[in-house]
């Protein structure tokens, strides 16, 4: 994952006995912070080539405070 063309975390995924009809989705979290800033550019992109590719679902951003940040739910 970049955020503003800065990696800020890499995820993996084992895709044994997952498929079309079994996805495995699994949660991931990822903190980054970015003073200052209105807007940044959230990018996911695979580092595999051929068919097929990472499944990005229901990201959410959260804003908070600095240091002060409520639990992910």
């Amino acid at each position: 994952m970049r955020i503003n063309g800065s990696a800020v975390k890499s995820f993996a995924f084992d895709t044994t006995g997952h498929g079309l009809r079994s996805m495995g989705y699994v949660e991931q979290t990822a903190v980054f912070t970015t003073l200052l800033d209105h807007s940044v550019t959230l990018t996911f992109a695979g580092t595999n080539p051929g068919y097929g590719g990472p499944v990005v679902d229901d990201v959410r951003i959260q804003s908070c405070l600095l240091v002060l940040c409520p639990p992910s739910s």
